[in-house]
């Protein structure tokens, strides 16, 4: 409940016993009301700002959560402000403090269920699903359920929080309506993280991107605010449109988005890149789970001494290793078509032998044919693979690309390039094997992806190409970020389903 001192109670506003703790309309515009409600935007941006750069350069759930929880504190924060700016009010310390404490719970809630909703998304495309049209209808029915739960939970939180600081009882005066609602706006929510993802793929500069993902994010805000309010108008739970409401929702996500397409951008650059981030994160990650800790600290030194080898070096190793894996293969596909030439033919010789030694004239005479026209065939075809078969690329033209020996496989593992832990003594090679995948970006950057390790010099120890843990662990990082680009729109729109009407109607009744 609003405090009013004693002076205001009495009409001497200019009097007034605090401007600082008075809730008296008289105080609205000055300096106290000033300073709180640039405090509680300000504030509330850099605290949301804090968890969603806590969230982006740490990665896991863990930091999803509290980043959330910041993220939550913070825009019910800057809401607070905005909205009592808007109209002209002042804030309510204790309101204010409730709403930003509940606020931390419903941005864990949707961070949890988003990470939650993004690894269901990923396993669905898994599932054998091809075509471009069909992932993006069924990401999309994902991410609107994921929407639809988060908002049924947002709308649980926000009874649980009337209910314990009101004389509010659960769902007092609510109807089936008022959840699907709830689950209407968590969808719409989800959608618009959705549609934002996928438009902002279809244009190339990182301003315009971001532009887009503002725009998609204000644009859901508003949509929601106002399925709300005329949800609540038609229930008669309210009495007209409250157009400054939806501005407030509008501009706070508005600003919101705004701030984290600059911390993304700003955390991204200083990390050489979004896809570099998440390489490096994912490598650091897997070597610590896959390498022993007294070998992690080199390995890493081996990573970062990979990506400074010359590119043009790189991408011709890349291409005689694939060149010599494939003169190789197609001399292995001839010599096992001589073998099978060569049983063929003793088979028939031994049948040729026994039809003799029965007296069988006929069947000597087909076996003798069989026998001759697979000799033919045979000399045919060393005839042609002498003719055809000229290797252009040998063992030795595959060298080794640094001091750290990273030289590429071949053969079975393909694509990966092997790095050298030497001994402890530092005289020789030693029996430590690292591999990585080889890959590019979508930039056409260079990529290693830690694959195996071994200390017996036995690649037969390690994965092959693709088959790593690396990707399990890139794949929960980018499903991470994902959640993150869409916490800001989905939050809002969750923010929309506390109920400012119930609150008005409680203090009525106070009163």
């Amino acid at each position: 409940m609003p405090w009013i001192c004693d002076k205001c109670q009495h009409g001497r506003h200019t009097r007034c016993e605090s401007t600082w703790s008075c809730d008296c309309q008289c105080n609205v515009g000055g300096d106290a009301d000033a300073s709180q409600k640039s405090v509680a935007i300000i504030g509330g941006l850099a605290f949301a700002i804090g968890g969603l750069f806590f969230a982006i350069s740490t990665g896991g759930v863990g930091p999803i959560l509290l980043g959330g929880a910041m993220l939550g504190g913070g825009v019910s924060s800057t809401w607070n402000g905005a909205e009592k700016a808007i109209k002209g009010e002042r804030i309510n310390g204790k309101t204010f403090a409730l709403d930003v404490a509940f606020g931390a719970i419903t941005g864990v809630a949707t961070g949890g269920i988003g990470v939650a909703g993004e690894v269901i998304a990923t396993n669905v495309v898994k599932q054998g699903v091809k075509e471009v049209a069909k992932v993006g209808v069924k990401k999309l029915a994902v991410r609107a359920a994921t929407g639809a739960v988060t908002g049924v939970a947002a709308k649980a939180i926000d009874e649980v929080k009337q209910c314990s600081t009101t004389d509010k009882k659960w769902n007092e005066d609510g109807t089936v309506a008022s959840w699907v609602t709830s689950a209407a706006v968590g969808a719409l929510g989800g959608v618009g993280s959705h549609v934002s993802s996928n438009l902002s793929k279809s244009v190339t500069s990182g301003i315009a991107k971001s532009a887009t993902r503002v725009a998609v994010s204000g644009t859901t805000a508003a949509v929601s605010d106002a399925t709300v309010q005329g949800v609540n108008i038609a229930a008669g739970n309210q009495d007209s449109y409250d157009v400054k409401r939806t501005f407030t929702s509008t501009t706070t996500s508005a600003i919101m988005t705004v701030a984290q397409e600059a911390t993304k951008k700003a955390i991204y650059h200083a990390n050489g890149g979004k896809y570099n981030m998440l390489n490096v994160k994912s490598n650091k990650k897997v070597i610590e789970d896959k390498v022993p800790e007294k070998n992690q600290q080199e390995l890493m030194e081996r990573y970062e001494n990979l990506k400074k080898i010359h590119q043009s070096i790189v991408k011709d190793q890349k291409q005689k290793a694939n060149t010599y894996t494939t003169e190789q293969q197609q001399k292995a596909n001839h010599q096992a078509t001589i073998a099978q030439y060569d049983k063929d033919i003793t088979k028939a010789n031994t049948l040729k032998t026994a039809a003799i030694q029965s007296g069988n004239t006929a069947d000597f005479d087909t076996h003798k044919q069989e026998a001759d026209k697979l000799i033919s065939q045979k000399k045919a075809e060393i005839k042609n693979f002498q003719a055809t078969f000229k290797p252009t690329v040998s063992k030795k033209d595959l060298i080794k690309m640094n001091n750290d020996n990273a030289h590429f496989l071949v053969d079975d593992r393909l694509g990966q390039v092997s790095v050298d832990i030497p001994s402890a003594a530092g005289t020789s090679r030693g029996a430590i094997r690292v591999t990585f995948d080889y890959d590019t970006n979508r930039q056409g950057d260079p990529q290693y992806k830690f694959s195996g390790y071994t200390n017996t010099h036995n690649y037969n120890d390690m994965p092959r190409y693709g088959q790593s843990d690396y990707y399990t662990i890139h794949q929960n990082y980018d499903n991470n970020l994902k959640v993150i680009n869409g916490e800001v729109n989905n939050y809002m729109c969750n923010h929309a389903l506390q109920d400012d009407i119930d609150k008005e109607r409680q203090k009525k009744k106070r009163n």
